[in-house]
């Protein structure tokens, strides 16, 4: 089933190992059911990538803080791909 593929994909290799020129961020919901961090956020910074608390939110992002979660991606948006 398409969830079951999406539960078994690994997308750790792309993390270790990006294409040049790409950049990760990853925003955790504050008040998301679905907990992570720890481990897993700690081993995403080493890598270099960045990981974005979002306040008052939950699994709905973009309805609960719709706000927040735009001052986060906003300095995304003028950036150039070469």
């Amino acid at each position: 089933s398409m969830y079951r593929s999406y539960e078994e994909e690994l997308l750790w290799p792309l993390l270790i190992n990006p294409p040049q020129g790409l950049s990760l961020d990853f925003v955790r919901a504050e008040r998301s059911t679905f907990r992570w961090g720890g481990v897993d956020e700690a081993r995403i910074l080493a890598l270099g990538h960045r990981v974005h608390l979002l306040p008052a939110a939950g699994h709905w992002v973009h309805t609960d803080n719709l706000a927040g979660l735009f001052d986060i991606l906003a300095p995304t948006f003028a950036t150039q791909i070469v």
